[in-house]
């Protein structure tokens, strides 16, 4: 079994405490690999020609023939190796299957709340190096001449903690972009108190890129040109509250304290909630759209599916679509709805495309479950429920760690019976492709049925229950992997302009983040050593 651990691209290594994989290694008799690879620029930095992207995935490729060639000295199987991961690691799980180089490298895979069909996880040619040339830029790197050989270089002088700290001053630039694609739908009298609260909620700039080498194509069409004998065997599955956690570290609300210095949650009241005039199409407009005519079809349909409703879409349009703030129950039923928004647009819809994708191949073994259990003796409180993320400590055995409990927080006797269950399923699933099949051949816990994309049968997790059920937020993930790319291919393919100087105009894979926008260029945001924003740059092209 073969971990890659998650982090955005950017952050992350697999020595952090929750995996540690002697557990999971001892109690199922499995051999557990992790790795590091490169994050941040080191491992995701693209600029054409100079820079061509996708080091960390090569790392992880790296990794896997490394594994191929020595696993048998620790008694292992090469012909029975599982790749799994969480979040970026999933995606990274994902990625490692579409690409021909890896694909032969291992045999089964699990897929823990990410894809590569996630907005967040892949990017085009021309977006990645629009980052490239934005980054040189916090850098100081170019030139008068804007060499790109030579800013490279320059690059590869700087000391690493200096080019992370650059990642941050990127992200910053990339808020300011998106605040002024809000400010030009905004009225001059439109109040400032509506101007986006949510400064750098849940970006991945410096992510994989779509390089025609590693990744020769496009998602979808990778998956259709794998062959028969090749068909996956994955288990695939998200937690219930996949928003929960980017909306308390990233989700600014003013005169809102949700996290205090300590780590300890709070939980604001309705009537602060309410003060605070939280608007959703600020969590949409931060990602997807600023063109004015594109937003009312698309506002009146994410109002209609979530039941929230936006005092900027209701001034530009005349008319709100949502439902009024009186008419929510309480705060926890308001940031549920925003849980679910954000967990459903950026983690659940994405990962169960791909898990659809994968079971419509001949061939194809795909489970699917959700995870539900918050661990009680955590710091956050119960009405966060199970965040992003909350079940790697069962799968690693952390409730069996005093070390980790010394270090971090106590385990119940039923999160410890938890812990061994997801313990054996994910050995089981590695061992069989079954996660409700036993070493021996008999059954364990509830039977558990494919997943396919008519009847969608999951297992639902709990603490002391696993229950089947179906068609997992199927409305939502409807609305977001088949209306939404609808709307937006549509308008993209009628209205968009080249970019970057009429040489990248980008490909459109079904699926992936579309740049909906009219892009001014990221490096016109960086400010320069003097302080100074840039503007009017021009950039070298590059092939899309």
């Amino acid at each position: 079994m073969v971990w890659i651990f998650g982090g955005g691209f950017f952050s992350g290594t697999s020595t952090l405490d929750v995996y540690d994989g002697r557990f999971l290694a001892a109690k199922e008799n499995v051999i557990v690999v992790s790795m590091q690879y490169r994050l941040g620029p080191f491992g995701f930095l693209y600029v054409d020609p100079e820079v061509q992207g996708n080091m960390g995935l090569w790392d992880q490729h790296l990794a896997l023939q490394w594994v191929q060639k020595h696993i048998v000295k620790f008694g292992g199987d090469p012909t029975k190796v599982t790749l799994f991961g969480e979040s970026a690691g999933a995606a990274s799980v994902t990625l490692q299957y579409l690409s021909p180089e890896s694909r032969p490298l291992f045999q089964r895979m699990i897929i823990q709340s990410a894809s590569a069909l996630n907005r967040w996880a892949l990017s085009t040619k021309s977006v990645a190096h629009d980052a490239g040339l934005a980054f040189i830029k916090t850098s100081d790197c170019f030139g008068s001449g804007r060499n790109l050989k030579k800013a490279v270089g320059c690059l590869r002088k700087l000391p690493a903690e200096t080019l992370f700290d650059r990642l941050y001053e990127l992200s910053i630039a990339s808020a300011a972009r998106r605040d002024s694609r809000l400010v030009s739908l905004v009225p001059t009298q439109w109040p400032a108190k509506f101007l986006p609260s949510a400064a750098q909620y849940f970006e991945v700039i410096m992510r994989p890129v779509l390089d025609g080498d590693f990744l020769p194509d496009c998602p979808t069409t990778l998956l259709k040109s794998i062959q028969e004998g090749e068909a996956p065997e994955a288990l695939v599955g998200n937690v219930d509250k996949e928003g929960m956690y980017w909306l308390l570290y990233g989700l600014g609300i003013r005169g809102v304290d949700f996290l205090s210095d300590e780590g300890t949650v709070t939980r604001p009241t309705l009537d602060q909630l309410k003060a605070a005039e939280i608007d959703y199409f600020q969590l949409i407009q931060m990602r997807f759209m600023s063109v004015g005519h594109l937003v009312p079809a698309f506002s009146a349909m994410t109002t209609a599916q979530y039941g929230l409703n936006s005092p900027f879409v209701k001034r530009i349009m005349n008319h709100d679509f949502g439902v009024p703030f009186n008419a929510i129950s309480s705060e926890v039923d308001f940031l549920n709805r925003l849980d679910d928004l954000s967990g459903e647009m950026d983690f659940v819809c994405g990962t169960q495309l791909f898990a659809k994708l994968l079971a419509a191949m001949k061939g194809a073994k795909v489970q699917y479950y959700n995870f539900m259990h918050k661990t009680v003796g955590s710091q956050f409180p119960a009405w966060v429920g199970a965040m992003h993320g909350s079940e790697i400590e069962y799968v690693f055995g952390m409730p069996f760690s005093s070390e980790f409990q010394a270090n971090f927080y106590k385990f119940t006797e039923d999160e410890k019976n938890l812990s061994a269950k997801m313990m054996r399923y994910w050995a089981n699933f590695a061992r069989s492709g079954n996660a409700a099949i036993n070493r021996d051949g008999t059954e364990f816990g509830p039977s558990w049925p494919e997943f396919d994309g008519t009847t969608q049968k999951y297992m639902e997790i709990d603490l002391k229950q696993q229950t089947m059920k179906h068609h997992l937020r199927n409305k939502s993930c409807n609305f977001w992997n088949d209306d939404f790319p609808s709307i937006a291919r549509a308008y993209v393919s009628a209205t968009q302009p080249d970019r970057l100087g009429g040489s990248m105009r980008p490909k459109i894979c079904p699926h992936l983040e579309f740049d909906l926008y009219d892009v001014e260029p990221l490096e016109n945001f960086v400010h320069g050593a003097d302080g100074t924003r840039a503007s009017g740059a021009t950039f070298h092209s590059a092939s899309s």
